[in-house]
């Protein structure tokens, strides 16, 4: 596969994935925060291992299977109940945006895992990352009275979201400090997808009446998951990674703008200004840990 067409692949996942929030909203709004998740997961699951079938344990690096998958399946529970739990669709741009501050947690934890070296303008980076969210959950002002009293009335998505953040920061240093060449995440899949089947049976929860419909949007919502970590995997093996790098810290501000359109959500015009903020953050962040070579970007 040519650089070019790989790239490709890796700007296609990076959009996939600037829509999983607003399609697991869709999900979780008729099948409930678990049983919603469960569903998509074990579709997912099962799209991948028919896919790539099943690995020889025998050879993965243990460390990233076990420390690795923690850390992936943690931060999958974890988002898709965050998002499954908000209360309404304004609740889940604000939830989604606490989540996309693992850019900056990914190059804050490398300094630690990966013993990475850092410029200065990381620290402005976080934050001006961490300043948009307040912003935008103070519904436009740095007011962090009003941040605590909008989050108390609903704290829980908010706590996991951030705490799904920490996990995929964490997630990505292991990944990259235990090497491992070859794609494992349907075994991740299956994992979180067992975790919710047990968790919902445990709690009792019964299968709602849905529309026929509705099942098409836990396919859809499932392809798009197996898919994105798939074209991922090309895109960093054989494309320009660099620049996928680059795109991907733009996430936040594709995610919420897809997510609007698909809820039908329109944010204060202050909203988008946290945004910008959050993605202004990311890309200090992230610039903090390159050498002065911008021919690389290009």
């Amino acid at each position: 596969m040519s650089s070019i067409r790989a790239t490709l692949c890796g700007l296609c996942a990076i959009l996939i994935w600037s829509m999983l929030i607003a399609l697991m909203r869709s999900v979780t709004e008729v099948f409930g925060a678990t049983l919603g998740a469960a569903l998509v997961y074990s579709l997912g699951a099962l799209l991948l291992f028919l896919k790539q079938g099943i690995p020889d344990l025998k050879t993965l690096s243990k460390p990233y299977l076990f420390i690795g998958g923690f850390f992936f399946v943690a931060y999958e529970l974890l988002f898709s109940q965050s998002i499954g739990l908000a209360h309404d669709s304004q609740q889940t741009l604000e939830v989604g945006l606490v989540n996309y501050l693992w850019p900056c947690l990914i190059v804050l934890f490398s300094l630690i895992i990966l013993k990475q070296k850092a410029r200065f303008y990381l620290y402005p980076g976080l934050l001006f990352s961490f300043s948009g969210i307040v912003w935008c959950v103070s519904g436009g002002a740095f007011d962090l009275a009003l941040f605590m009293e909008h989050v108390s009335s609903n704290p829980i998505p908010y706590l996991l979201a951030f705490i799904a953040a920490i996990f995929w920061g964490l997630y990505c240093n292991v990944a990259r400090l235990f090497t491992q060449s070859s794609n494992i995440v349907h075994i991740f899949f299956l994992v979180i997808a067992i975790v919710l089947w047990l968790r919902s049976f445990v709690s009792g929860e019964p299968f709602p009446s849905v529309p026929p419909q509705a099942f098409l949007n836990v396919l859809i919502t499932a392809i798009c998951f197996g898919s994105s970590y798939t074209l991922w995997e090309v895109g960093i093996q054989h494309g320009n990674i660099l620049f996928l790098a680059t795109v991907s810290y733009f996430t936040p501000i594709f995610s919420t703008l897809f997510t609007c359109l698909w809820l039908s959500v329109l944010p204060v015009p202050s909203f988008w200004f946290g945004v910008g903020m959050v993605g202004l953050g990311s890309v200090l962040s992230w610039l903090a840990t390159q050498k002065n070579d911008t021919k690389k970007l290009l």
